[in-house]
């Protein structure tokens, strides 16, 4: 260990210990310019202060005891092994204890995918994914230099246009006055994935739903993925929006909003969000279909909000022949596009995606279907043109059955 980190250690103990002494007897303000001015000095050490509601959870990390049940179920860790990514144990066991160490050790946090099957797994019930994010939200604040250079681009991109895609929104959407629903179409659903969009409004057409889209901009869930904290202002704007409808009640087409949704604060209590795959059942008249398919279950969905069943039964009700793969519903891997993978390490991204097609098909299916636009994105990337199975989103597989 070097003299400078020996010395900002002495210090971070001689302040720990003078703040407390001082908080103990004294009512003035106790984080004044002094302590600042250490912080100042030491930032490239990544010694930095939290607040009091980050301390309290902090104190939950240490639930990993070190069982290694989590490791086998990694697909970072499965896909690339220990040299790159040391797995969730190391993460919530060594990395989260010793935070002063994120400037030599805080790049492997960018090779989660954030999935939180390694919390499925957990017997202590560890917030793995929660560490992941506090320590990202840490680097990111105060040692960019870690953060995967496209991340940053992504973040930028978003507070200039409102979207995580650098292209003008498609007019997609439908806008009216007021109505029963909002439907947040989401960065996907305006830009890249405008067929699964007109698909979900044929679908709401058909249930007679009242509904009108608004001119919304990113939910803020790319953004805190990569440690952003300025997806509250993006919350701000959206909430504004909604209200102007008169309602708020949202039909969201991506798992990762409707999270956002629940578990931002600024959305958080504001809101009364589903998602579409839970309306999938309700769809009037599909029939028709005699193909094998295969449903993958999309981690915010599935083991987040615990949308399982309705996708199935939307599928069984058409008509077809639903088999499943070997990792299902809670256990279900990650389709390696979240956590910003996707933008930083594509190539592992696709490894991760092209194995889970593959899950597909050795238990025969023709189709691979999911309801998330990340999942979805990824999979036909990773899939060559007239590839095994065929990629579809459930909304579209449905509608087409009927056209």
């Amino acid at each position: 260990m070097d003299r400078k980190r020996i010395e900002a250690r002495l210090n971070l103990a001689r302040h720990f210990f003078q703040h407390s002494i001082r908080r103990l007897f004294s009512h003035e303000d106790v984080n004044g310019p002094g302590f600042d001015e250490f912080l100042s000095k030491y930032r490239e050490d990544n010694i930095f202060q939290i607040d009091a509601r980050e301390r309290e959870r902090y104190r939950t990390f240490a639930r990993c005891v070190q069982c290694n049940i989590c490791q086998p179920y990694c697909v970072m860790f499965r896909a690339i092994g220990y040299e790159e990514f040391p797995g969730p144990m190391v993460v919530a066991s060594t990395l989260s204890r010793a935070l002063a160490e994120l400037g030599t050790t805080g790049g492997v946090l960018y090779n989660c995918t954030q999935c939180r099957l390694c919390e499925t797994t957990c017997p202590e019930n560890a917030p793995i994914a929660e560490i992941v994010g506090f320590m990202r939200k840490y680097i990111y604040k105060y040692n960019q230099d870690l953060v995967p250079k496209p991340l940053l681009e992504m973040c930028s991109l978003v507070q200039k246009q409102g979207s995580i895609f650098d292209e003008t929104p498609s007019e997609v959407g439908r806008e009216k006055t007021t109505a029963e629903y909002v439907l947040f179409l989401g960065c996907h659903g305006r830009s890249g994935q405008q067929q699964r969009a007109r698909a979900v409004i044929s679908m709401l057409d058909r249930m007679a739903v009242d509904f009108t889209t608004i001119d919304e901009v990113c939910c803020g869930a790319p953004l805190r993925a990569a440690g952003s904290d300025v997806g509250h202002e993006l919350a701000r704007i959206n909430i504004e929006r909604i209200r102007e409808k008169n309602t708020a009640k949202v039909i969201t087409l991506c798992p990762h909003c409707l999270v956002e949704f629940h578990e931002r604060s600024e959305y958080a209590g504001k809101l009364e969000a589903i998602h579409i795959a839970e309306l999938l059942p309700e769809l009037p008249s599909v029939r028709g279909s005699r193909e094998i398919v295969a449903y993958h279950d999309p981690c915010m969905l599935g083991r987040v909000c615990g949308v399982f069943d309705r996708p199935r039964q939307a599928l069984t009700l058409a008509g077809a022949r639903l088999v499943e793969m070997d990792t299902i519903r809670e256990m279900a891997f990650c389709c390696g596009n979240w956590g910003g993978l996707g933008l930083s390490a594509r190539n592992t991204a696709e490894a991760i995606a092209v194995r889970r097609m593959e899950d597909a098909q050795s238990v025969g299916a023709e189709v691979l279907l999911t309801e998330c636009p990340w999942c979805l994105e990824i999979f036909r990337s990773a899939n060559p043109p007239g590839g095994k199975p065929r990629i579809s989103s459930v909304v579209e597989y449905l509608i087409g059955l009927e056209e």
